[in-house]
């Protein structure tokens, strides 16, 4: 994603999660272009991923999240949803570049309902175990 097109998407993008929740470095779009899987860093390093992000966002909520969605499908960007990047699969790598949404916003969104749970991208399985122990009657 280059020029104008990135441009208009930036403002779009801060308008959205504000100026603060917008990550551009090349450091930062590195580190949410790998997780804990070795194997996914030498997909970076050796080019098999060939764009890295051109953002990375941290949504505070669902409303932001779903504004983020419809920004993609309108320009036709890619959107990587990821979590802790805590996983060993490769599963929240942006192999299309385009936006990196970090949704550990949903942890806290989530109801409880006894020991049924809903696990989404963001959620902190140590977090969930943890709820779901506390909440066994004892």
């Amino acid at each position: 994603m280059h020029g104008f097109i990135k441009d208009k998407i930036r403002i779009e993008l801060v308008n959205v999660v504000g100026e603060k929740n917008i990550y551009e470095s090349n450091f930062d779009k590195n580190a949410y272009s790998i997780d804990v899987w070795s194997v996914s860093r030498n997909w970076v390093d050796s080019g098999l991923i060939k764009e890295l992000p051109s953002f990375v966002v941290l949504p505070e909520n669902t409303e932001q999240i779903s504004k983020i969605l419809k920004l993609g499908n309108i320009y036709s960007i890619p959107i990587t949803p990821r979590g802790a990047g805590a996983g060993g699969l490769g599963g929240g790598i942006p192999f299309f570049g385009g936006i990196v949404g970090n949704l550990t916003v949903l942890i806290n969104t989530l109801g409880d309902n006894g020991f049924a749970g809903l696990i989404v991208v963001g959620i902190i399985i140590f977090l969930f175990q943890r709820r779901k122990l506390a909440a066994q009657p004892q």
